[in-house]
């Protein structure tokens, strides 16, 4: 059974952010689509939905 990894992606322009998930395989493979560095960690900042809707609260137009 084959595993699963969760990507987010954006870009320099500032798209908005999307999830989607890729398969994985504990293999070597040097013709690999992407490689994962887990030796770098990156601050991971996501606001909440809700919190953003709780600012404009009670404002109108």
């Amino acid at each position: 059974m084959g595993s699963e990894a969760g990507v987010l992606t954006t870009s320099k322009a500032g798209d908005r952010l999307t999830f989607s998930t890729v398969d994985m395989e504990a293999t070597a493979n040097e013709a690999a689509d992407f490689v994962i560095d887990t030796t770098t960690a990156y601050p991971l900042v996501v606001p909440s939905r809700t919190r953003q809707l709780s600012t404009t609260k009670g404002r109108r137009g």
